[in-house]
């Protein structure tokens, strides 16, 4: 697949929240409610007959991320994180021959309202913001008190940013119900299920049948399929022997535990690892009748072959003097990649997060906005829309300082920028000095790295005068020139 070769810059400082834990007894771990959905049923009408005709081939599907902060572009999730969640996620959902390809232009949304929702918030959200044809997924602070949700309303899902990670099956959950599949306690949701309880023939405000525990009547009770194990825990809890740590007894009166292995149960992290044969079928079924348009066009690339010690820095590495205010780091690039993210940490005498992330699919950064006489740590992780387990690059360290005359290398002549702080609604003013003629790109991008305003003009030799307009909205902006020989950004403070 070939991108355009621009960078997306995403620079804001990082300020976390508390975060919590995964693991821990969240009242609400998924607030998908229980609902069959039309096609869900069409398969388990008609299983049998769908089955002979399956086609084995893996399906790509195409997957909007949209990262949410705070009113003030603060909290969002870490691009690094994402790309663990989402290696997480294929690594889940690969067994079914589903694949997910992420759209490499992330949205972030700055919002505390949506950022921490209810369900009427969170709907209004994803109206606002759906992409079609995608799989929508928000990553939120607090997803209506969830770790996470499916909106039938609305098809899209809803993710707590500290209920994802390497360990978590929370988006394989929540895409699970997005491909129509249920919890496998299907009709105990809001019900709790205590122990020594026979359980009732029907459930819930669906009046579902209660799976029996030999599964004789699978196919018309509980989640329909008849792979998955009886289940009542509408809670989370933790597997002992990978088994429900309490005993369940079914209308029968038969005592059983519920297995704990699959995505669609709230058994805790390290028990669930799988969906069952039945329902990787319903999830294919659910996409290939129902969300043709949701299947990429694109071939699935293969993962990318790179290890850590493959990484050659070539430029801002080995505590390299450069200059503070025109510091450049670049890397050879990797065979595979067709985007990078890069974290650059201001390194202090204790352990911080990244300063700055940057998304690009270039291998070249330019920075004009460091503090002097700081070193600073850069980490790149290489990935593609299809791939995002490949291991980072590992640390490399500069030094921002003030270079000498004799340590200056003068490489480009820098673009000046003013009035800056600018007035929003105002024209912004560039020089810039070319030695040939030729094209030139300007791109306004946000402080998340979001383009709001692009233009393309013909430069000539010497000094060339631009402009464009600044934002309505104040804030931090960045200024991106492109040209055939180089990349220059520059900062602008819209007031």
């Amino acid at each position: 697949m070939i991108y355009p070769h621009t960078i997306i810059l995403s620079a804001f400082l990082f300020l976390f929240s508390t975060q919590f834990i995964w693991g821990q007894q969240w009242e609400s771990p998924c607030g998908t409610p229980d609902i069959h959905s039309e096609r869900l049923q069409e398969w388990q009408a008609q299983r049998g007959q769908i089955a002979s005709l399956r086609n084995e081939d893996p399906i790509y599907v195409k997957m909007k991320v949209h990262i949410v902060g705070d009113d003030n572009g603060e909290g969002f999730y870490r691009l690094s994180n994402l790309l663990t969640s989402v290696c997480k996620l294929n690594e889940d959902m690969a067994p079914a021959g589903i694949y997910m390809e992420m759209d490499l232009d992330i949205n972030y949304i700055s919002s505390s309202r949506y950022n921490v929702h209810d369900f009427s918030t969170g709907a209004q959200m994803m109206s606002q913001y759906n992409e079609p044809g995608k799989v929508n997924c928000y990553i939120v602070a607090d997803p209506a008190g969830n770790c996470g949700y499916f909106s039938p309303s609305r098809d899209a899902v809803a993710l707590r940013k500290s209920c994802l990670g390497e360990a978590s099956a929370t988006w394989s959950h929540e895409l699970g119900h997005f491909f129509s599949l249920p919890h496998t306690f299907s009709g105990w949701e809001g019900t709790m299920y205590e122990e020594g309880q026979v359980a009732p023939v029907r459930i819930g405000n669906r009046n579902r049948l209660v799976e029996l525990a030999d599964s004789s009547n699978c196919r018309i009770a509980g989640d329909g399929f008849c792979d998955t194990k009886a289940d009542y825990l509408s809670y989370r809890w933790t597997c002992v022997n990978g088994l429900s740590p309490i005993v369940l007894t079914d209308p029968d009166s038969v005592n059983f535990r519920a297995v704990g292995e699959n995505i669609m149960s709230y058994s805790n992290d390290g028990c669930q690892r799988i969906f069952s044969e039945e329902q990787a079928d319903a999830m294919r079924f659910d996409i290939t009748a129902g969300r043709v348009n949701h299947i990429s066009s694109n071939e699935i690339p293969d993962p990318i072959d790179f290890e850590s010690e493959d990484f050659e820095a070539m430029q801002g590495y080995d505590e390299e003097p450069m200059q503070y205010d025109d510091a450049t780091i670049r890397w050879k690039s990797i065979e595979g990649a067709d985007a990078y993210v890069v974290e650059l940490t201001r390194v202090l005498p204790f352990s911080t997060a990244p300063s700055f992330e940057f998304l690009t699919t270039d291998t070249v950064l330019n920075f004009d906005f460091l503090d002097i006489d700081f070193f600073y740590d850069w980490e790149v992780y290489p990935f593609h829309p299809g791939d995002a387990c490949a291991p980072s690059s590992g640390k490399n360290r500069f030094l921002a300082t003030q270079l000498s005359s004799d340590e200056t290398v003068v490489s480009k002549t820098q673009m000046q920028v003013f009035p800056n702080p600018v007035v929003s609604g105002s024209t912004v003013q560039l020089i810039y000095q070319m030695k040939n003629a030729g094209t030139i790109d300007l791109d306004l991008l946000d402080n998340k790295g979001k383009l709001i305003q692009n233009k393309r003009v013909n430069g000539f030799s010497g000094s060339n005068r631009l402009q464009i307009q600044a934002p309505q909205t104040s804030g931090l902006y960045f200024i991106r020139l492109t040209t055939a020989q180089e990349i220059q950004t520059k900062k602008v403070i819209v007031n």
